[in-house]
């Protein structure tokens, strides 16, 4: 969940992937200028909104984290209750799904480098889902935008990159990715 420099084999520095995608594709824009302009309608500030999101999104990853590698869930007193509510969401949901695909977590947070596109990337989990290996992707909004299924392809090919002897098996990202809704 935390940014960090990307660098290639010879050390100079690489744009990550969402870079990439926001930076030249300029897909989702037209989303969000349009729930920033809804926020705006209905008396809300935006900028509270969308910073409230995040940390219920970071929470929820963190909790997803917990259960991954089998620790306690951090303690949530700190947090504003509506922040709570939504990462609470999150998290069961994650656990259903889980239960539903029968998901073995293999490793999570995972950074890669392609030289090959020349960008960084780190994956959520890889993860055996109905017994393939792949790319979990968590996501906290309520579709499944274009930018995240070009996100998972770009990770599954510097998973395969630099994995090529444990290589991506579920289906293609591009036809079936493995988006997990969180939220």
């Amino acid at each position: 969940m935390p940014t960090s420099d990307y660098k290639n084999i010879k050390g100079e520095r690489i744009p990550g992937n969402t870079t990439v995608i926001s930076s030249n594709l300029g897909w989702n824009k037209q989303q969000l200028m349009y729930w920033a302009w809804q926020q705006g309608k209905d008396g809300k500030d935006f900028r509270q909104v969308r910073d409230q999101a995040a940390d219920a999104g970071t929470l929820g990853h963190l909790m997803i984290e917990c259960d991954i590698k089998d620790r306690a869930l951090p303690d949530l007193s700190a947090y504003p209750p509506d922040v709570v509510g939504k990462a609470e969401a999150a998290f069961l949901n994650y656990l259903e799904w889980k239960r539903q695909t029968r998901l073995t977590p293999i490793t999570m947070e995972v950074a890669l480098i392609s030289e090959i596109l020349q960008t960084g990337t780190t994956v959520d989990i890889v993860a055996l889902v109905a017994e393939k290996r792949s790319i979990v992707e968590c996501k906290t909004s309520n579709h499944v935008y274009e930018d995240y299924l070009i996100q998972v392809a770009m990770q599954c090919a510097a998973w395969n990159e630099t994995h090529p002897g444990e290589p991506i098996e579920g289906d293609a990202p591009l036809k079936q990715p493995r988006h997990l809704d969180v939220g």
